[in-house]
């Protein structure tokens, strides 16, 4: 080693250790944390309480906001639009405003609110999204939470209770209407999932993921919150920053309600994999997956290797097959009353071809086997081209 570089080793770093590792920064993180905990918090309890106890009074929710005040929770002061504090305060009260929303949900429909439509019927009003709602879901919920659990300022219930109710049904159908454009971009963003347009440029997969669903669904719902506020309180539309807030806090809000729909429907769907393979009853995996009949078994099915089903010279086409199931329980994700869990319906072949169309984006790769194969004209049947692709 040269002299210059031992002496250059061996000299004292004077150099100022690096920016992160600073006081001001570790108190920077220490502060977004903090900001992001009292959100949450306060979304999650204090708000909805401090909503019920102004019906009694303006008294009665100061009295609430004051208990939660003496152990560190404070309602979020307005932080600057991008600032490290309004990122906390967006996603802390996304995550926070999950759980009495879902604990409205539960209760509406323990009171039977949705009706036994809600449970059996397959229309567009019922048809649950990536984000775990249904039209009627959205609205009925966000109408109530918007209605009872969302504070109104102090002036409205000084104004009487008439006036009181008046603003609080105001934001109830405000929050309901956010809420169904949520659910609703998230229904239409299946649906764009499940076109060969989709397919056919690849955005399948993306689209059908639920935090990607649930994310970009919460856009619309920003939109319509952020303008039914602004023309119902200022008479007025939305300034460019006022949607670009809005719409944010709604990506979190769908993106956080898709994460919970995902997590309470994985577990029971991981516990009946691990049944349906054996692990747990000690079969192997082509005996019976379900050997107890009180058990509700998941459509679970395997995946099978990766194979070239269809190729040239030059471009091969690999696909991971995964063959549909024979028989499905259409009540399987459906919650209620006096549903029949033991219901098993029978596929036809041709849903059968459409789950596995959705499942693997099969539109794209079945094009590309007719062009390479040179099989038959568009008029070629479903059939015959299954078993095209069988013996290939």
């Amino acid at each position: 080693m040269p002299p210059n570089e031992i002496s250059a080793k061996t000299e004292p770093n004077s150099a100022k250790p690096p920016e992160s590792t600073t006081p001001e920064d570790s108190g920077a993180h220490q502060s977004f944390l903090r900001e992001l905990a009292n959100s949450a918090v306060y979304s999650a309890v204090e708000q909805p309480i401090a909503g019920l106890a102004q019906f009694v009074s303006n008294d009665a929710m100061k009295s609430v906001k004051s208990a939660f005040s003496s152990v560190g929770i404070e309602a979020p002061k307005a932080e600057k639009f991008n600032s490290s504090g309004w990122y906390a305060q967006t996603f802390g009260g996304g995550v926070g405003m999950v759980v009495p929303f879902a604990l409205t949900k539960i209760g509406l429909g323990k009171l039977g609110v949705f009706g036994e439509a809600a449970t059996v019927e397959s229309g567009v009003l019922s048809r649950r999204a990536a984000v775990g709602l249904s039209l009627k879901e959205s609205a009925v919920t966000g109408f109530t939470y918007g209605t009872f659990l969302t504070p109104s300022e102090e002036s409205a219930r000084n104004s009487g209770f008439k006036a009181f109710l008046a603003d609080r049904a105001v934001s109830g159908l405000g929050s309901a209407a956010t809420f169904t454009a949520l659910t609703a971009g998230s229904l239409g963003l299946g649906r764009l999932a499940e076109s060969s347009a989709a397919a056919r440029f690849g955005m399948a997969p993306v689209l059908s993921n639920r935090l990607v669903s649930g994310t970009l669904s919460g856009l619309p719902g920003g939109f319509v919150g952020a303008e039914y506020d602004s023309l119902t309180k200022h008479r007025t539309f939305a300034s460019a920053s006022e949607l670009a807030e809005s719409m944010f806090s709604m990506a979190v809000v769908g993106g956080t309600f898709a994460g919970a729909s995902y997590l309470s429907r994985a577990k029971p769907g991981a516990e009946n994999s691990r049944a349906g393979a054996g692990e747990q009853s000690g079969q192997d995996g082509n005996t019976n997956p379900n050997p107890n009949p009180g058990e509700v078994v998941l459509n679970v099915v395997r995946h099978e290797p990766e194979r070239v089903v269809a190729s040239d010279d030059s471009h091969p086409v690999v696909e991971t097959l995964r063959e549909p199931p024979a028989v499905i329980n259409p009540n399987e994700f459906k919650t209620g009353a006096n549903l029949d869990q033991s219901i098993r319906l029978e596929l036809t072949a041709h849903e059968q071809e459409i789950w596995r169309a959705i499942q693997q984006a099969f539109p794209i790769r079945f094009l590309i086997f007719l062009q390479t194969r040179k099989v038959g004209s568009s008029r070629l049947s479903i059939g015959r081209a299954k078993t095209c692709l069988m013996r290939n």
